[in-house]
């Protein structure tokens, strides 16, 4: 509407304004207001790997990098005054080619904007300072410091279980010796010490004896990067032969939980399987004389042969929810996968009743009603239109079966009714795909 009934060069000026706002995250000169934030969360970390979550609130300057673990993708979001205006598409500098950024959604409220976008930094991108960069229309740019860290992994967990000072838990795996050397405390009288660390192991033991038996599992944090951790390891503590009876051994039906550098607030995660296929309808539809067919990822039509209709299994779409300091979590609460393009509208429901089991702090569930199990699909068909015959290069729907593909947009979506206090874990609840 402005530009129909604005001269250019009041339009120019106006733009030039709001890309201007939109851009002032990257120096952080002006304060915003409290909901203005820029949010980023690793995807699909597995267990034992590094998962960051983190959120920078625009009134303290941003000053901080946000860390992305290599090797990983990471979706987030800016919510910002116009950070929406003018926006043509996302990229990550500082990362020599290694790294690739996209926007997913944009739109705005009254008074508001937000971005969302996901990068992807390959396992051999370079680590250490980069830079999301934001381009808009005209030349703007807004940029967002980024801290590109390893993916600090247990792989193994040797010896034990601990009872005693004497007794030793070795943990194997890469990047160890970024683990914080903290003293932590163990259910019962007992401590955690870090007793010796290198790249690829992880020594710990107790300070004292530990009169408190069972499965534990301990999430670490990584020095030099807030919000990052190395999630669900699990060791086991016994109960020393010293301890006076009735000494506080939960029994081995509680799992305990040590902390590292952890939230005292449960944090709700959404979890989605990668890689991810989807069947998404890829362009508009082709209209043969034997029906309609559509273009579907190439993906899905690997080893068909040409022009050979074949029934082929769709992979599952596996989703649902990660917690974070959430082993003591008994609050009901539910995940849904929805289509963020028809209004949020809920295509399937996992719902938490109890908090997550014993020992298993992620729960995931596949697919949604009416999502086919199997397509009728053809590589490279040659199609009958009107009347010509037609060669259409990549993996099509065979004419005529009309399947219901995946929508355009899907999100997963943990606690939409908040019933869990996630305390500032709440920013990190979508996750769009």
């Amino acid at each position: 509407m402005l530009r129909r009934s604005s001269p250019r060069p009041l339009v120019r000026s106006l733009f030039g304004a709001c890309v201007g706002l939109a851009t002032l995250g990257a120096a952080g000169s002006a304060r915003a207001g409290d909901a203005d934030r820029f949010t980023i969360t690793t995807v699909g970390a597995p267990k034992r790997h590094t998962l960051c979550s983190n959120i920078a609130l625009f009134d303290t300057g941003l000053d901080a990098r946000v860390a992305v673990v290599r090797g990983r993708t990471s979706a987030g979001t800016i919510v910002r005054n116009f950070v929406d205006v003018g926006l043509e598409n996302a990229t990550v500098t500082g990362c020599s080619g290694k790294c690739s950024a996209k926007i997913t959604k944009k739109g705005g409220a009254p008074n508001k904007g937000f971005a969302e976008f996901e990068i992807d930094i390959d396992n051999d991108a370079p680590l250490g300072n980069a830079t999301l960069v934001l381009h808009y229309l005209g030349g703007g740019q807004g940029k967002y410091k980024l801290d590109i860290i390893r993916d600090t992994r247990v792989d193994a967990v040797t010896g034990g279980p601990l009872a005693s000072t004497s007794d030793r838990v070795t943990l194997q795996g890469a990047g160890l010796n970024g683990v914080k050397a903290d003293n932590v405390s163990v259910p019962g009288p007992g401590s955690l010490l870090v007793a010796a660390q290198s790249s690829s192991a992880l020594e710990l033991g107790l300070k004292s004896r530990s009169c408190s038996a069972g499965p534990k599992e301990i999430t670490l944090a990584i020095d030099g990067a807030p919000g990052c951790r190395v999630i669900m390891v699990n060791l086991s503590v016994a109960r020393h032969a010293s301890c006076p009876s009735g000494g506080g051994d939960p029994g081995p039906s509680d799992p305990g939980k040590v902390t590292v550098g952890g939230s005292s607030k449960p944090n709700l995660l959404p979890n989605l399987a990668t890689p991810v296929t989807l069947i998404r309808r890829i362009g508009a539809v082709v209209p043969t004389t034997g029906g309609a067919a559509s273009k579907v990822p190439s993906t899905l039509c690997a080893g068909l042969e040409i022009d050979t209709p074949t029934d082929v299994d769709v992979p599952a779409l596996t989703w649902g929810v990660t917690g974070v300091d959430a082993e003591d979590l008994s609050d009901a609460f539910k995940v849904v996968l929805i289509d963020p393009s028809d209004g949020d509208r809920v295509l399937a429901t996992l719902n938490v009743p109890d908090g997550f089991p014993a020992g298993t702090p992620m729960l995931t569930t596949e697919g949604y009603a009416g999502r086919p199990t199997t397509l009728r699909l053809v590589l490279n068909p040659r199609f009958q239109i009107g009347t010509t015959t037609e060669t259409k290069v990549g993996c099509f729907t065979a004419p005529g079966t009309d399947p219901d593909l995946d929508p355009q947009k899907l999100a997963v979506r943990v606690d939409p009714d908040d019933d869990v206090d996630e305390g500032s874990g709440e920013n990190d609840n979508d996750l769009p795909f």
